[in-house]
């Protein structure tokens, strides 16, 4: 049985991770690396690299920026957990995309990437990968989702006026073809430009029913409001009406429960 031993170690034992794939010449990692090199400066660091031995040294399984950083800070002991007896590569891609999944610049379009890779490289449903994983199924169903839509999609998710944020993008990849998936961004850059909007686009364009919206309650004063209109435009006009019969029953003296009746005859 294999068992997990938590130590310091001398940094200078610690050997690179091996088929490291990350581009770390890039401005973007420099640019992590310094800033993860002033909190272990301040703070050490909090999260054990994991390793396994090889003779008198430890390689580095997952940690690699840690140890990196921890170099350039001038750490002489590192934390490691040591894990005794030989990972299946199975495991040991487990913890190189956890290691990628906490990377300060991973974007939604490579963690959606580097899921699916974990899916389709080891035959698991999502449901199997979500239990070896600290990712629920649901994120990794929408991961699925955002791997299908096209790389010119890809690269305008992020924040802020034209741009698809993740939940947009997942939306889209619902949609069977990438040229469909291109017409729905389109609209909603231009003028659907809420996730109701495009869910209810993409659920026409598949032939089902827009999902029930649930009404919104509001309290003012103690006066409760629910509006089941999502629309608001129209909520702004509903909302008047009531307000215009509501000071007619006010100046009038009458009773708030002639108010449907009024609005009935309105």
């Amino acid at each position: 049985m294999r068992e997990l031993r938590h130590m310091p170690a001398l940094l200078a034992l610690l050997l690179p991770t091996l088929n490291d794939t990350r581009d770390r010449s890039t401005l973007e990692y420099r640019e992590w690396l310094g800033v993860l090199v002033e909190d272990i400066r301040r703070r050490g660091i909090r999260s054990p690299i994991l390793v396994i031995r090889e003779g008198r040294f430890f390689r580095v399984v997952a940690g690699e920026t840690r140890r990196q950083a921890a170099i350039l800070a001038g750490l002489e002991r590192v934390p490691v957990m040591i894990v005794e007896g030989e990972l299946t590569q199975f495991e040991k891609d487990c913890e190189t995309l956890l290691e990628n999944l906490m990377r300060h610049d991973l974007t939604e379009a490579e963690k959606a990437a580097s899921l699916v890779g974990m899916l389709e490289e080891n035959d698991l449903t999502p449901a199997k990968l979500a239990r070896r994983l600290p990712v629920s199924e649901v994120e990794i169903c929408r991961a699925i989702r955002i791997n299908r839509v096209p790389d010119d999609l890809k690269a305008l998710m992020g924040k802020g006026p034209g741009k698809l944020g993740p939940t947009i993008a997942a939306q889209l990849g619902r949609l069977e073809t990438h040229d469909e998936m291109r017409e729905v961004a389109k609209l909603y850059l231009g003028e659907l430009r809420d996730r109701d909007g495009v869910v209810n686009e993409v659920n026409r364009r598949l032939g089902r029913k827009p999902p029930k919206q649930k009404p919104v309650r509001a309290v003012v004063d103690g006066v409760a409001i629910i509006i089941a209109e999502r629309d608001a435009k129209r909520a702004v006009t509903a909302v008047a009406t009531i307000h215009g019969q509501l000071e007619k029953i006010a100046s009038n003296g009458g009773q708030i429960r002639d108010l449907p009746r009024l609005l009935k005859g309105s």
